[in-house]
């Protein structure tokens, strides 16, 4: 064996220990430090928890690496009320400055979690003309306090309240793509699937996108394995969260409990917890940390 084969070798060695050692701490870490429904959640219909944006930015922690993001593409047309980003986020390595992994993310303003919003009417269908809508995806019943409120899909005449959330949408996508690669991640979690718009139970299903419908006869869903706050239930019973989620505030029914979880004035109705996210968010989307925003939103105040 020559020089050069024996330091080959001793190079693929240090590799596959090195790689080894990573793994162990990939799952060391998810097991001790990473807590499903904040960091990742399970979504019905895939076999893998759905890595979270506070899980990602956990394991590119972990591993010492920070995000860099390039935009790729870019579409805002104030008159169609059309609104596209596309962006690449490389992980960097803090120490060597080597890029362990990039991956794209885009969103736009044509997806139905942001081209639609539900509103409530005095309308009453009957059955079967319930159905129809409901399988054409054009309303559902929403229960507000005691009664049943049939709620009607419209345009969203909203949209450019959105433009930001939508940015901030295609980046977290292109993370959560770039974290997986960079972490050799995707044994353990997949790409957020309700961000990608599939159509999944309407128990997780964002605002911000389809529901299945679900006939009056079909078995109740499974509700989902956290703990109900006492203002609102994420079973379906209390509609505060999903109010939060239809009002394109929140990204799922988790991130809406999370942050509602930081109201101190209280939110029993959905028209409260969507107030106090507007500004919970918009405080968000100027950079500031979710602490520091639940505080001004707390207070009623609003960025100027």
């Amino acid at each position: 064996m020559t020089q050069k084969e024996i330091v080959l070798k001793q190079e693929s060695a240090v590799t596959i220990a090195g790689a080894i050692d990573r793994y162990g701490m990939m799952v060391e870490f998810v097991r001790k430090a990473m807590t499903d429904g904040k960091d990742y959640g399970k979504i019905p219909g895939s076999d893998k928890p759905t890595l979270l944006k506070p899980g990602a930015e956990k394991l590119t922690s972990l591993f010492d690496l920070y995000p860099l993001f390039e935009p790729v593409q870019a579409v805002a047309d104030f008159d169609a009320g059309l609104f596209f980003y596309q962006y690449r986020c490389s992980m960097v390595h803090r120490k060597t400055g080597e890029t362990w992994g990039t991956g794209l993310g885009s969103c736009n303003s044509k997806e139905s979690k942001y081209r639609y919003r539900y509103i409530s009417t005095t309308q009453k269908p009957s059955k079967p003309e319930a159905e129809i809508l409901k399988a054409k995806g054009l309303g559902r019943w929403r229960k507000q306090g005691n009664e049943w409120v049939w709620m009607e899909r419209i345009e969203n005449d909203q949209i450019f309240d959105l433009v930001n959330t939508i940015d901030k949408m295609a980046q977290k996508r292109a993370l959560i793509a770039a974290t997986l690669i960079a972490c050799n991640a995707s044994e353990f979690f997949t790409q957020d699937i309700e961000d990608m718009g599939a159509v999944i139970s309407p128990e997780i299903v964002d605002a911000e996108y389809q529901e299945i419908p679900q006939q009056a006869s079909a078995p109740a869903a499974e509700p989902l394995k956290a703990e109900p706050h006492p203002n609102g239930e994420l079973n379906g019973k209390t509609p505060v969260y999903q109010a939060v989620v239809d009002a394109g505030l929140s990204e799922n029914l988790y991130s809406a409990k999370a942050a509602l979880n930081q109201c101190s004035t209280g939110y029993d109705t959905p028209e409260k917890a969507v107030a106090w996210m507007r500004s919970y968010r918009a405080w968000r989307d100027t950079g500031a940390d979710s602490k520091t925003s639940a505080a001004k939103a707390n207070k009623g105040e609003l960025p100027k």
